[in-house]
């Protein structure tokens, strides 16, 4: 993706599992929505039948603190998520016209939205 993306490349991850699905988003209001889906218990071999029951864990925490850095003039950022109510504020480090956000270990359970506004 940096290759194609180029000078235009706008966010890194940092200590995100290969298997967490991400996706970028602006919203209509102009917050960052950074979608996270944790498929870590979804590694299978090719050609092998999938399960027709999920493992128990299957959205068992991501137990490390996981960052991203994005180039957004965002102050401030929160995770929701159906998993937990109300919002859950985020450390939010600027770095000139990147913003760094660390989300703590177990706060990914199967899917979560964080917002940079």
């Amino acid at each position: 993706i940096k290759q194609v993306a180029g000078n235009h490349f706008v966010w890194t991850t940092e200590n995100i599992p290969e298997q967490v699905i991400t996706s970028l988003y602006t919203t209509h209001d102009g917050k960052l929505a950074a979608h996270f889906l944790n498929a870590t218990k979804s590694v299978y071999p090719k050609g092998k039948i999938l399960p027709s029951v999920p493992p128990e864990n299957v959205f068992e925490p991501i137990r490390s603190a996981m960052s991203f850095t994005v180039k957004h003039p965002g102050r401030k950022a929160y995770a929701v998520s159906p998993e937990f109510s109300g919002r859950k504020n985020l450390e939010l480090k600027r770095k000139g016209d990147m913003a760094q956000i660390t989300i703590p270990a177990g706060t990914l359970g199967g899917y979560m939205i964080v917002y940079v506004e």
